[in-house]
């Protein structure tokens, strides 16, 4: 039986304006217990904006303000203060490309707990009065330009948990006295400039999960044995970076201590000089990697397949990185280790560049179905790719560059629709572009084909890659005509560099201090390859990802699409060595952020639009070898470019070549001349003031006289009397010379 209560309309209204007032009152307790900023403190928040300089106008800090309804200092950006006391307890203004000096007064600021300067450009050294903030807990000061010394005043921090110094330039040693934070964290130091022996107190930080001090010049202790020591008691380490400290080749005791370190996760160990007898060294019954490791990194050693042992059977492992280390044996070789161990079900990431590996892909990727990244460039790899490389239907990067590769691109890579880069330039491919790479592979953001031997029209399903950021089909044997449809490229559309995350194919941490270690990711950059500026260089996507399209050397035809306009963000556009033919688009000025643009080494004719004067931050432009004509148009970065960038045009005229238009005045002629239409101005203006010159001349005397009878005749009366007298002293003249020549 259902029983319905009825409430009458009086009653309802009723509760309705208790409620209304019960909310009232709320919102004016809560306004009651609003946190009111410190004077003294708003201060020296207000003296530290006016220390710095901010390219952006301050607008991490636009809300700072002396001003009366800014005078809430614990609303302001990136402040944060307590409930209790009021107090100001954060300070996060990182990434905020500031500039200027860390000042000593901050340390007015006695009751700080979280201090972010990070990703700034603050120079300067780091005040030692820091170390005297009695209850700071998280110093992020990374990605600046630091410089000085490590503070030995930080071991005074009793309670800092989290002190990250990374990517500055910090000299001389680490103080010992950082042994002393017993609640620390995280301590980063990689990638300054500090030197010396690694203090072995550090070895009593217990609590320590992640410690950073690669790409310095640091070395161990050896001769004490302080490597393994300081590792004997850091079992909570998870993060490991001890990449390009200068010993550890001397001993391998501080590697069998870290093999038993529980919960370690990533190990970096680039450039440390480990060799292959090194590794041969360990007994391999005793010593194996720890079995929680999912990133090794062993970049830059001179190692062998030999040592594939240690770590085959690690079941954890997702990322392996073994770039740069003169690994010469057969590619099939390392495969047949790697298919054998647990290894082949977890790995995500394998990368195996700029070594000398030879012989074929081998054709067993069935084995390896987590693989989510894939770098084999720039070894001497040959024949074809292999058909079950598609069944590695996870895979988000594959990078096959700069090797001998040959035949066609394997259809079954159609599987692989989430592959976001796609890169198997510079080696011996042939066929046409298959129609499939813009059908299925719509996730695409980094294609390059670039020297290969591709051949006949460009697919138009290309033109359905609305994520693509690169295009690189450059040096092939392209034909036909470049498809109106790029215009469907909407990643091109936004205007100038773009900022682009990594791309994550897995994350996981350990505790929330790891997740707030914001450098450590399971992911990998995006890297673009292409010739800027005449070098070849790379371009990653942790800098900034570059929007170009390169289809040059090819043997493209017909005129340039206007569409191509649309693609206002366009950094690079490299059109040259092509049969193009027709006009440069008109518009082509709406491409506004372009800082390459070469269309040179084609049949373009007509005049330079004159909305290219619209690029302001053109840095590379040639139209050279082309039938250009007209006057090139006048704009301050059109005439800043070499006068090779538009010779062999035989019709171009205007700065910066030396063949001047015939409206134009040479600069350096000693003589003053005048031009045709300068010449036919002069004319006129001549006739015009003799006209006038007559005008005046002759009516301002014969004028009075025709009007003015007794003017007119003592006018000549005048004459009259001159020419008497004149022909009088003649007379005389011719009188005299008559009896001189008598006598």
């Amino acid at each position: 039986m259902t029983t319905i209560i009825m409430i009458n309309p009086a009653s309802s209204k009723f509760i309705q304006v208790i409620f209304v007032m019960l909310l009232m009152l709320q919102v004016e307790f809560v306004s009651a217990e609003e946190v009111r900023c410190i004077e003294s403190e708003r201060q020296v928040l207000l003296n530290f904006k006016a220390s710095l300089v901010d390219p952006d106008g301050f607008l991490c800090l636009s809300t700072w303000g002396a001003e009366e309804e800014k005078r809430e200092c614990c609303q302001w950006k990136g402040v944060g203060c307590s409930n209790q006391t009021s107090h100001v307890e954060i300070l996060d203004i990182g990434d905020c490309v500031l500039r200027g000096e860390i000042p000593i007064f901050l340390t007015d600021l006695q009751h700080l707990k979280h201090l972010d300067l990070s990703s700034n450009e603050l120079g300067g050294s780091i005040p030692h009065q820091l170390g005297y903030l009695p209850k700071l807990q998280y110093l992020d000061l990374r990605y600046n330009n630091l410089g000085g010394s490590l503070p030995s005043e930080f071991g005074n921090l009793s309670n800092l948990q989290f002190l990250d110094l990374r990517d500055n330039n910090l000299e001389g040693i680490i103080p010992s006295e950082l042994g002393n934070l017993s609640n620390l964290q995280v301590l980063a130091l990689s990638s300054n400039r500090l030197e010396g022996i690694i203090p072995s107190q550090l070895g009593k930080l217990s609590n320590l999960h992640t410690l950073f001090l690669g790409f310095n010049v640091l070395k161990f202790d050896n001769e004490n044995h302080m490597g393994a020591q300081l590792f004997s008691n850091l079992t909570s380490l998870t993060l490991l970076n001890l990449s390009e400290v200068s010993n550890l080749n001397n001993s391998n005791t501080w590697l069998q201590m870290i093999g038993k370190l529980p919960k370690l996760i990533l190990l970096q160990l680039q450039s440390c000089s480990l060799s292959n007898d090194f590794f041969l060294s360990l007994d391999h019954s005793k010593f194996t990697f720890p079995a929680s490791l999912t990133d090794l990194y062993l970049s830059n050693n001179p190692i062998k397949l030999s040592i594939m042992k240690f770590f085959m059977n690690i079941c954890t492992l997702r990322s392996l990185v073994m770039d740069n280390t003169n690994l010469i044996e057969e590619l099939s070789t390392l495969f047949h280790h790697l298919s054998f161990g647990c290894l082949r079900y977890s790995l995500e990431e394998l990368d195996l560049s700029h070594n000398y590996l030879s012989g074929t892909i081998p054709d067993c990727w069935s084995n390896f179905t987590s693989l989510a990244y894939i770098d084999l460039s720039n070894n001497n790899l040959c024949g074809q790719i292999p058909s079950t490389l598609g069944s590695a239907i996870e895979l988000q990067a594959l990078i096959l560059r700069k090797n001998s590769l040959i035949g066609n691109l394997p259809s079954s890579l159609r599987s692989c629709t989430k592959l976001v880069m796609l890169d198997v330039g510079e080696n011996k491919l042939s066929g046409v572009i298959p129609f499939w790479i813009g059908s299925t592979l719509q996730h695409l953001q980094m294609l390059s084909l670039r020297r290969n031997h591709f051949s006949e029209k460009l697919p138009l399903s290309l033109c359905y890659l609305s994520n693509i950021y690169f295009l690189d089909l450059s040096s092939n044997n392209l034909n036909g005509q470049i498809p109106k449809c790029f215009k469907n490229f909407s990643a091109m559309t936004g205007n100038g560099f773009s900022s682009f995350n990594t791309h994550y194919f897995s994350l996981q941490g350990t505790s929330q201090m790891l997740h707030d270690f914001k450098s450590y990711s399971y992911g990998y950059d995006l890297i673009a390859l292409l010739m800027w500026k005449g070098v070849e260089n790379i371009f990653k996507n942790d800098e900034f990802l570059l929007k170009g399209i390169d289809l040059s050397s090819n043997q493209l035809t017909n005129e340039i699409p206007s569409e191509i306009e649309d693609l206002v963000g366009l950094v690079s556009l490299n059109l040259s060595r092509n049969n193009l033919s027709g006009k440069i688009p008109q518009n082509i000025g709406r491409l506004t952020s372009l800082d390459f643009l070469d269309l040179s080494r084609n049949h373009l004719s007509g005049s330079i639009p004159s909305s290219l004067t619209q690029i302001d931050r053109l840095g590379m432009l040639d139209l050279s070898h082309n039938h250009l004509s007209g006057k090139i148009p006048t704009g301050t970065q059109l005439q800043s470019f070499n006068a090779s960038s538009y010779e062999d045009n035989l019709n171009l005229c205007g700065l910066p070549l030396q063949k001047l238009c015939t409206e134009e005045e040479p600069l350096n002629e000693p003589l003053v001349k005048f031009d045709e239409d300068e010449d036919s101005l002069l004319c006129l203006g001549f006739y015009i003031s003799m006209a006038f010159g007559f005008v005046i001349g002759f009516w301002g005397i014969i004028g009075p006289i025709a009007v003015k009878r007794s003017w007119r005749h003592a006018y000549f009366r005048f004459f009259n009397n001159i020419a008497n007298h004149i022909y009088v002293r003649i007379a005389i003249t011719v009188a005299n010379w008559k009896l001189w020549l008598r006598d």
